[in-house]
């Protein structure tokens, strides 16, 4: 028989050990995003979002505090189409959080139709869903080892959506379609979870796959609204049931790792089969910053 006194405990030392963390999310003032950072309100974390738009950054604040009394709820305004944005960010961060428990790295959905290419030169997908991750974790690791239980939360396919990319076309000069960037991102994310566990093991690192969620960016056309209102419910997802994965994931103990709907563990196929290219990835990636980097000082 459980018992009840035991159970009460477990409450309370839960509560304790969230009242105790720092999570910093990207990507939290609408949808799934949005509806994890209020439950992890209410579940008592310390916040720090990051969002391009102050209005809409307020009113999270706003809402957070409101609807779950947790006063522990702050924002940091950076685009993070921007190397620099990241950092300054980053540096920001720093400045305010002695230690960061869980990054949850949520900030993405530019699938432009045509290539885009960012003021300092990165095709903006590749920026948004996997650069400013990589810089972002990099820049934040001596907080994140601060932490007792330091865990990096990608929200990026989880196993599911990665396709073969071209190493050599990494900005996606030679070969863009709108849709293909949604496997090469997944593809491009799962590498960097997998190396990332490799590289920094003191720290958890698990890659989180919605499936297919009904937000504003995947209904954003009247065809696409009528589809996902109609037949299209009977498989995707509301924000409500992606942002409580979220919020549960990012509450840390679940271990390194690949996870879809309703925290169902997945096998990262594509990248296991192809775990030789995580190294190489990683070299490229330091590559491009070191250009720009380079390109900044003259």
């Amino acid at each position: 028989m459980t018992n009840p006194t035991n159970n009460n405990e477990l409450s309370r030392q839960t509560q304790t050990n969230m009242t105790a963390r720092n999570i910093v999310i990207t990507g939290a003032t609408d949808g799934m995003g949005k509806v994890a950072a209020k439950e992890l309100a209410r579940r008592g974390a310390r916040l720090l979002l990051i969002s391009r738009n102050r209005e809409r950054c307020e009113a999270i604040k706003a809402e957070c505090i409101t609807e779950t009394g947790n006063q522990q709820v702050d924002y940091v305004v950076a685009d993070l189409s921007t190397v620099r944005e990241v950092r300054r960010a980053a540096a920001e961060i720093k400045q305010r959080l002695d230690r960061v428990d869980t990054l949850v790295n949520n900030a993405g959905g530019a699938f432009p139709w045509r290539r885009t290419e960012t003021e300092e030169g990165f095709e903006l997908a590749f920026m948004l869903q996997y650069l400013s991750r990589y810089v972002l974790t990099e820049e934040l690791l001596d907080q994140l080892r601060a932490s007792e239980d330091p865990l990096v939360m990608t929200v990026a396919g989880g196993g599911t959506y990665a396709k073969d990319f071209d190493l050599d076309d990494l900005q996606s000069e030679r070969d863009y379609k709108k849709f293909g960037m949604i496997g090469k991102s997944a593809a491009l994310n799962e590498l960097l979870t997998q190396e990332q566990a490799q590289r920094y093991k003191g720290i958890t690192f698990c890659n989180y796959g919605p499936g297919l969620v009904r937000t504003k960016t995947t209904m954003a056309t009247t065809m696409a609204w009528i589809f996902f209102q109609s037949i299209g419910r009977l498989f995707t997802r509301s924000p409500e049931q992606a942002g409580a994965d979220m919020a549960e994931l990012a509450t840390g103990g679940h271990g390194n790792g690949f996870y879809g709907p309703k925290l169902k563990r997945n096998e990262p196929v594509w990248a296991q089969a192809n775990a030789g290219l995580g190294p190489a990835l990683w070299e490229r990636t330091e590559e491009l910053l070191s250009g720009l980097t380079a390109s900044a000082g003259r």
